[in-house]
């Protein structure tokens, strides 16, 4: 597992946690309100040993460079 920073728009930057071989295709998991990307905990090992490449951010409001 691996952190990651994905510039979004204006200037926004979202903290991501990514997994997996970096040429699996690749699996872009989304949370809802009130969770994280922490909430996938659960979900993305399986997707890993299945050779996805996993990537959950932590979206607009939840990432520290990305609060309005």
């Amino acid at each position: 597992m691996e952190s990651l920073r994905i510039p979004a728009a204006d200037g926004l930057v979202l903290d991501a946690v990514g997994d997996g071989p970096q040429d699996g295709e690749v699996v872009l998991l989304l949370h809802g309100f009130p969770q994280t990307s922490w909430s996938w905990r659960g979900v993305w090992p399986s997707l890993v040993e299945a050779g996805f490449r996993v990537v959950a951010p932590d979206q607009r409001g939840y990432s520290p460079d990305a609060r309005p």
